[in-house]
């Protein structure tokens, strides 16, 4: 995988903020709540994740450190999901971390992440409404119709992320081109 400086950036910048985040995230919940629960445990394993991360991007690992960085919070957010049954966050992560995967990744890894990714909302949707019906606290027609609306905006955010970034990949190396184009030209002219 070639890795471009804004790519480079962006993860660096992105494990920035994720990690002031979570650390954030972590102290509140331990502060509010005095126990530690799943929850900590799952944003202590993701926080050492992107410190690690960040060690392996500073030793110029970018493809395992991005690897790395978008899936071990994705797994975590979907065994938050399943384990816990709250919803709400984890879903946000994930469209966070759908996005990030278009922004980080280029052609087949990007889209072979994104099935994982889609193909394991499906299957957390799947089990979360055989609970609800399992229980009769849901009403599983909104579930449905819930579940459907969501993997089609993840579609529509990611993918429509994931063409940009490769029509502005494609124009970075046609630049790249002209401009060794024209230093060649320009060298002939020298001569």
């Amino acid at each position: 995988m070639t890795k471009s400086q804004l790519e480079i950036f962006f993860l660096k910048n992105i494990l920035k903020i994720s990690a002031v985040s979570i650390s954030i995230l972590i102290l509140i919940n331990m502060g509010v709540t005095l126990t530690h629960s799943r929850i900590e445990m799952i944003n202590i394993i993701i926080l050492i994740a992107m410190t690690t991360t960040y060690l392996m991007l500073k030793n110029k690992k970018y493809e395992t450190s991005a690897l790395l960085f978008t899936l071990l919070p994705l797994m975590g957010m979907f065994y938050r999901i399943v384990a816990t049954g709250e919803i709400l966050l984890p879903l946000v992560a994930i469209f966070a971390i759908g996005f990030t995967i278009s922004v980080l990744f280029k052609d087949k890894l990007r889209w072979i992440l994104h099935w994982i990714t889609i193909i394991g909302l499906i299957f957390i949707f799947n089990i979360r409404a055989q609970e609800a019906v399992k229980y009769g606290n849901f009403n599983i027609s909104e579930y449905v119709i819930l579940s459907i609306a969501f993997l089609l905006i993840y579609i529509l955010m990611v993918f429509t992320t994931g063409v940009l970034k490769s029509r502005c990949d494609r124009m970075q190396i046609e630049l790249r081109n002209c401009q060794q184009s024209l230093e060649r030209q320009e060298c002939r002219e020298k001569l």
